[in-house]
């Protein structure tokens, strides 16, 4: 499962998802068996870009088995469609053959469309994956305080409502926190500006943990693992359409992209490791 969330601020398309896959042992042994072991790792320990940039004015994003999104993408990258009409005709077929097990939010510039529960709506906001998670994001939403920012003209300097904030700190809060079993990994925000979408950038710290730490007394809290057990830090960026991270621990970019060895996952924005020179 996953949690998406896409609206609109001033016009201007967003969407927010996570990127945490849930592997269960079963599901684990499916992904050895068709993918090379350093992709499986990768996959278990930094998810997915569960939100595709895949023309510079259309996302796709996916709820459900990623197996289905890739056969949509598949779909889409080798007959290089365009109209956006076509591209929902084709994300309800593959829902619809799927039993509604994977969910699609598409949009444009201007437009968000969602596909699930055997139809295409068009509308101002959407979202797809953990109800769970998206019953709290609403509550977090509605609750939070408003907060302001200073904007300088000019003219001189004022301050109006940050209209982002809710909706980014609710949704930062349900990822980062890990409240829900299927939601997490760190969240990723893209937007349309500038006539494309790309990817906030932004400096982070993964911890590495996706449970609670439970202390004996006197212990100290760990605040982040090393390395090698998925602890550390990063400043995130767009590269070419693809959401990549350039590890203050690593001589390597961790960058998601297409390319994985097996056809039914080649099209997914899975992570892989390049050297950066």
């Amino acid at each position: 499962m996953s949690f998406i969330y896409a609206h609109k601020i001033s016009g201007k398309v967003r969407i927010l998802s996570d990127t945490k896959l849930y592997v269960g042992p079963n599901y684990k042994q499916q992904l050895e068996h068709k993918l090379k072991m350093p992709e499986v790792a990768n996959i278990i320990k930094f998810g997915m870009i569960k939100t595709v940039i895949y023309k510079n004015n259309i996302t796709i994003s996916s709820a459900g088995h990623i197996e289905v999104f890739n056969e949509l993408l598949k779909e889409l990258y080798e007959n290089n469609l365009e109209n956006i009409n076509d591209i929902l005709d084709i994300a309800l077929t593959i829902h619809n053959e799927h039993n509604n097990n994977t969910d699609f939010i598409i949009t444009t510039d201007n437009d968000i469309y969602s596909i699930k529960n055997n139809k295409i709506e068009k509308s101002e906001t959407a979202w797809i994956g953990d109800s769970d998670a998206f019953n709290k994001f609403q509550e977090l939403k509605l609750t939070a305080p408003q907060k302001t920012i200073t904007v300088i003209t000019e003219d001189g300097t004022y301050e109006e409502n940050d209209e982002y904030s809710r909706v980014d700190d609710s949704f930062k809060y349900i990822v980062n926190e890990r409240l829900f079993e299927t939601v997490g990994g760190i969240p990723i925000i893209c937007f349309y500006t500038n006539n494309k979408f790309q990817y906030e950038e932004c400096y982070s710290i993964s911890t590495g943990y996706n449970f609670k730490q439970v202390l004996k007394h006197g212990e100290p809290i760990v605040f982040q693992h090393n390395v090698e057990d998925g602890g550390f830090s990063y400043y995130a960026f767009n590269l070419d359409n693809n959401y990549a991270m350039d590890i203050d621990q690593s001589d390597k970019y961790l960058v998601y992209m297409p390319g994985y060895s097996n056809e039914i996952y080649k099209y997914l924005s899975l992570p892989i490791f390049i050297n950066k020179n």
